[in-house]
């Protein structure tokens, strides 16, 4: 992989109204994306939505493939990485024209809404083994080879390295949090209503 693109952004810009409703997390695999994401669209009033089982049930309908034999053959043709992101990001646009809040678990989310409320979740890999063996159905050096893959093919793709916290307006460690307060530290630092 050559120089990740890097896009610094400042913690606080001015939102504008779809922006507003749109709260994007990132990471990699077993860092909280899905957990924390259903916790803080509940504690919003969000929809949630994430682009891992929306591409898990791609590949499930369309080609009867398990997730490895799916990033396999998105290896072969990026043009399925293309259309499965395009799809994806034009129903987020489609929620937020209709004006509902979401939060969305898509790695790729800060590239196609860099106005969002982007959040980069991160874990160390002891807490990632710990929460993988909770999944009973992938060993750590399995995620491991399916992040990089993932990381490398859509470098290729756009020129974007979602891992590159810079591009986010903010960084979780989740190692030492509960979800509750991954959340409220989320809520904290956007301003975001406490119901």
């Amino acid at each position: 992989m050559s120089k990740p693109q890097q896009t610094p952004l400042p913690n606080s810009l001015p939102r504008n109204l779809t922006m507003d409703k749109l709260i994007i997390l990132s990471g990699e695999a077993c860092t909280g994306k899905t957990t924390v994401g259903r916790a803080l669209a509940a504690e919003l009033g969000y929809a949630f939505l994430s682009a891992g089982n929306h591409a898990r049930a791609f590949a499930r309908e369309r080609y009867q493939l398990d997730v490895h034999a799916f990033q396999d053959l998105c290896a072969v043709d990026p043009e399925i990485d293309r259309q499965l992101d395009e799809a994806f990001r034009q129903d987020i646009q489609a929620n937020l024209n209709r004006g509902l809040g979401m939060v969305v678990d898509f790695r790729m989310g800060a590239h196609f809404f860099p106005a969002a409320m982007s959040i980069y979740l991160k874990a160390s890999p002891a807490v990632v083994i710990r929460r993988l063996a909770g999944r009973g159905d992938e060993v750590f050096a399995q995620l491991l080879e399916r992040n990089v893959k993932a990381r490398q093919r859509l470098f290729e793709i756009y020129g974007y390295d979602y891992a590159v916290e810079a591009n986010y307006r903010h960084v979780i460690d989740t190692d030492e949090l509960t979800a509750v307060q991954i959340v409220e530290q989320i809520q904290t630092h956007f301003g975001l209503p406490r119901l």
